[in-house]
């Protein structure tokens, strides 16, 4: 048995998210301390929010584990370079085996790396959650990529000639995890739109003129709320601006749409394409930033970004190919994409770093 620190690295309140609102919250943040505790390990999982306070994890079918947030120092206007030096003298005193860090710059584990990490020499393993390379990536121990994109850019950085090249044994790939019960085909919800989004509002992180372009020849949604929404509506008026809902909701806002559509230039690997695969929707993506390892052929369009209109007409011309296509990511789903996705990689990382004596 191994004692093992799951740590989030960015303060709960980063994403607007209210504490008692993340604890009910079923995904692979709250899964993968699950997992770890049901294959027999001392588990806690940490993070920051405004105030301290213990809870217990009893999810069916997992581990139970402890959940500590920890008071947060707000160092900067930016919520992701908060940190906590409550949590930094609690991994002391826990003296975990390994700690798991998701993402890999918040202020969360950057002040955990420099305060005790580093300087203690303790085992530490990122988990890939958008930014894939700053100065300690090199540092860890093992590191979970989300993309096969990012295993070769940290294998070989290429143009980036100063950063530190890693391992391919220090490199292992980390799916992403849905509750494919909780997102599914819902034949009897009524289909309202052609195309469907969803995410958080933020500017300059998706291509919204390629969804109100859309919305000139297709019905477009957009689920979600965020700091550009207003401005948003303003500009795209022909979109259906459906505003925040509760996270149990969105499957069926997904099943809503004819296809899903992820718009973003930045985000390589959204778990919203896991839940619209799950929702067997077919998955429309810019083929620059979304990768055949992150939407398989048979599950949606990879496009491009001159001739994108005029591949998703042919698609929504053809009711049959959508049928065919929305099977094909459900199946994928089911297959690689379950809430027991994360097991074999956590497996591998505790032989990887149980040491001899194991």
């Amino acid at each position: 048995m191994m004692r093992i620190a799951f740590v989030q690295t960015y303060p709960i309140y980063h994403d607007h998210v209210e504490t008692e609102t993340w604890l009910e919250r079923r995904n692979r943040v709250r899964w993968i301390p699950g997992i770890l505790s049901k294959m027999g390990h001392d588990v806690e999982l940490w993070a920051a929010d405004r105030t301290s306070s213990v809870h217990q994890s009893t999810i069916a079918g997992l581990g139970d584990y402890t959940i500590r947030f920890f008071e947060s120092v707000e160092a900067s206007r930016k919520t992701k370079k908060h940190y906590s030096d409550a949590l930094v003298d609690h991994a002391r005193d826990f003296d975990a085996d390994i700690h798991l860090l998701k993402g890999t710059d918040g202020g969360i584990g950057n002040r955990l790396i420099q305060k005790f990490l580093l300087p203690e020499e303790q085992t530490f393993v990122f988990i890939i959650a958008g930014k894939y390379y700053t100065r300690h990536v090199p540092e860890a121990d093992l590191v979970f990529v989300e993309t096969e994109e990012q295993r070769r850019m940290l294998r070989d950085p290429g143009w980036y000639f100063w950063r530190t090249p890693i391992p391919e044994e220090r490199l292992s790939r980390m799916p992403k995890s849905v509750d494919t019960g909780q997102f599914r085909p819902m034949p009897a919800v009524e289909t309202k739109w052609d195309i469907v989004s969803v995410g958080r509002l933020i500017p300059r992180y998706k291509n919204y003129d390629a969804l109100g372009q859309l919305s000139d020849l297709f019905d477009v949604a957009v689920v979600g709320g965020g700091p550009a929404k207003e401005d948003l509506e303003s500009s795209y008026p022909n979109i259906d601006w459906v505003g925040p809902v509760s996270h149990p909701e969105v499957p069926e806002m997904i099943n809503r749409g004819r296809v899903f559509m992820h718009t973003s230039h930045r985000d390589y690997s959204p778990r919203v394409i896991t839940e619209a695969a799950a929702c067997g929707t077919p998955i429309l993506a810019f083929a620059r930033a979304i990768a055949p390892d992150v939407l398989p052929p048979g599950c949606g369009l990879r496009l491009d970004r001159e001739h994108y209109v005029e591949e998703i007409e042919l698609l929504l011309d053809d009711d049959e190919l959508i049928d065919t296509m929305g099977d094909w990511a459900r199946a994928h789903a089911i297959e690689h994409l379950g809430k027991e996705a994360t097991r074999t990689p956590l497996e591998q990382m505790i032989r990887l770093l149980s040491g001899p004596s194991e």
